[in-house]
């Protein structure tokens, strides 16, 4: 850990040091802050994670920028001032408050105060205490970005659709999904059930890992044909268990690799739809394959497809729009026929 910065010796300055152990309890400085943190997750030996953070602190160190003091925050798509320039920024009001208050005070005919009113001096010494703690963490993100090597190994990828295998028996009610928590960062998904997620020129989030057989799905609908395979998966694996315990408790197990295929079978003919939930076979799994009104958003026909969708909607509603005004026209047209009709007959029998 790089060296801490103070600018008052511990003991010279009680409010001060108060302000910076509790600072310094919650900084990333501290592993257990560290481990506990959620808006700054991250692995400490990815020099990218490294380098978000350095400019998140200290930001653009390019005077000649117009960003220079801020970082682009991804997720709102926009620059932000970094957090030590915000501190720093702060520290000039309190000089010139002091200055000021010091000219009151002697033009009151009092002595000059060598520091504000307590409740303004403690704010100062607050900031800088802050100041202090956040200039030490930028100094060991740096530090630590200077001690990885220079070439990055590649990262170690999960397994594709990792079973949960906690035990025997959730193996055979068939809770054998896709088991691992999708992996955000930055609040972005970039991994699902072990495959790599990213962005297509759109925005789309969308598999991008090789490995997998959808490379080019867009994550929500992967999501949801998962839960299918996996509602259908469950449903098999519990009517297996049921066969096993039956046969078991009847001392029949030896019938159970004739009774099953036919149940299995059954099963399939009632539900139909289960048919591509099993179709692929990847690896020693049999996962559903790619439906075929399911875009795979990675090619440029597929986005071409979607624009044209796009439009097709647009036109459908401008049209559904026209027909609606177009019928309203007529039912009015309609009405003043019939209203001028009556008023005639009126007249006619009034005379």
């Amino acid at each position: 850990m790089a060296a801490l910065t103070r600018r008052y010796k511990r003991g010279e300055n009680q409010i001060y040091d108060d302000f910076y152990d509790r600072f310094l309890m919650e900084s990333l400085l501290n592993a257990q802050a560290r481990s506990k943190s959620f808006t700054h997750a991250g692995d400490w030996n990815d020099p990218n994670f490294l380098k978000s953070l350095i400019l998140e602190w200290g930001g653009i160190v390019d005077k000649g920028r117009k960003e220079f003091g801020r970082y682009y925050y991804r997720e709102a798509e926009e620059f932000r001032q970094a957090q030590i320039p915000i501190l720093q920024d702060k520290l000039p009001e309190y000089k010139t408050m002091l200055l000021n208050y010091q000219q009151e005070q002697v033009n009151m005919g009092c002595f000059k105060p060598e520091k504000l009113p307590d409740r303004l001096e403690e704010e100062k010494l607050a900031v800088e205490a802050e100041l202090d703690i956040r200039i030490s963490e930028l100094g060991d993100f740096q530090e630590r970005l200077k001690k990885l090597p220079l070439k990055q190994p590649k990262p170690k990828l999960m397994p594709l659709f990792p079973y949960s295998v906690a035990h025997k028996q959730r193996q055979l009610l068939g809770a054998f999904k896709m088991s691992r928590e999708p992996l955000m960062r930055d609040r972005r998904l970039v991994e699902l059930t072990g495959q790599l997620v990213g962005s297509n020129k759109n925005g789309l989030r969308i598999i991008i890992d090789k490995r997998s057989p959808y490379v080019g799905m867009a994550a929500a609908d992967f999501t949801a044909l998962a839960k299918q395979w996996h509602l259908a998966g469950a449903k098999i694996g519990a009517a297996k268990f049921a066969l096993e315990v039956k046969l078991e408790k009847q001392s029949r197990q030896d019938e159970f690799s004739d009774l099953w295929p036919k149940i299995k079978e059954k099963l399939f003919e009632q539900n139909p739809e289960w048919k591509d939930l099993f179709s692929l076979r990847f690896e020693d799994m049999q996962i559903f394959a790619w439906p075929p009104d399911v875009l795979n958003h990675s090619s440029v026909e597929a986005e071409k497809k979607v624009q044209m969708k796009r439009t097709t909607k647009i036109q459908q509603e401008v049209d559904a729009k026209e027909a609606i005004d177009e019928q309203t026209v007529a039912q009015e047209k309609l009405n003043r026929e019939k209203e001028e009709l009556t008023n005639e007959l009126k007249n006619k029998n009034d005379g």
